[in-house]
């Protein structure tokens, strides 16, 4: 079974809309290798098994740089230098 502990959770109530927002956000630094393990247990917990349609669940994790992510994992990543990278948590 995968393990999942991510460091920040956001509960984010948008006001157009009745639909929760669950964002994880867990800062990585400069190794990756740990952060997919995460981004492998959050697939089986919320996108294998996660039929509720009253919250959208996302998850980020924040690095500098992504050159040596795996393409299949990019999208779970932010670059914590880029702006609109980070205002993707709020969106």
């Amino acid at each position: 079974s995968k393990k999942f502990y991510p460091d920040f959770i956001f509960w984010i109530k948008p006001k157009n809309t009745a639909k929760l927002k669950i964002v994880f956000v867990d800062p990585k630094g400069t190794k990756y290798d740990i952060g997919l393990i995460k981004c492998d247990g959050y697939k089986e917990i919320f996108e294998k098994h996660n039929n509720d349609n009253k919250a959208d669940v996302k998850l980020f994790l924040v690095q500098r740089g992504d050159d040596e992510i795996p393409k299949e994992y990019k999208n779970y990543w932010l670059d914590v230098n880029s702006k609109t990278d980070l205002m993707k948590i709020f969106e």
